[in-house]
């Protein structure tokens, strides 16, 4: 990946606050799952939009009763009883890329959102690092139940 910055910034410098079309995001989105070293998703509901995954490489943290019948990611699942949790209520994915860059990807209804602000990358990162400890690793099953 070269030097040029993956969010292509329309206004502002450090996000695309709409994409010029879905497939243009699902192109970005694409590019990112193949290159980044690292993913993190937190999607409270389960819907995961991504390809390209391994299970080595991405993680994904959802809420307790949540359905996720992928099995190219690792699945945490975090529990009602735990009550709050940081990003409560958001769904944003961090992909963590070579040379230490990174860029978080916010889903919208008509479009996504995608930024490379250090501040933001950060919180980002901040987040991912603590919810391990709301959360516990639990095996995918099948659609049928059986594992």
């Amino acid at each position: 990946m070269s030097d040029e910055p993956v969010a292509r910034p329309r206004g502002r410098s450090d996000a695309v606050p709409r994409s010029a079309t879905h497939d243009d995001d699902r192109a970005l989105l694409s590019l990112l799952c193949r290159t980044a070293e690292r993913i993190d998703v937190l999607s409270p509901t389960g819907a995961l939009e991504l390809d390209g995954l391994d299970a080595a490489r991405c993680t994904v943290y959802v809420s307790e009763g949540a359905t996720v019948d992928r099995a190219d990611v690792t699945l945490r699942v975090i529990p009602w009883q735990v009550g709050a949790y940081p990003g409560i209520g958001h769904v944003f994915t961090l992909f963590r890329l070579p040379g230490g860059r990174s860029v978080v990807h916010h889903p919208c209804p008509h479009g996504a959102v995608f930024t490379e602000d250090a501040a933001e990358c950060r919180a980002a990162r901040e987040v991912f690092d603590r919810l391990p400890a709301f959360s516990a690793e639990r095996p995918l099953k099948s659609p049928t139940g059986r594992g």
